[in-house]
């Protein structure tokens, strides 16, 4: 998920403050949910 998340952050620089605020969010989720997965 954060590997296709990070090929694909052109498309949402690109489009403004709220895509890149969407980008960011999508992007710490996907680090939570990895994190999490190696935790446990």
């Amino acid at each position: 998920m954060l590997i296709d998340l990070h090929s694909k952050a052109g498309q949402y620089g690109s489009n403004g403050p709220a895509k890149k605020e969407s980008y960011f969010d999508a992007e710490q989720n996907a680090i939570v949910t990895r994190n999490a997965e190696l935790y446990y």
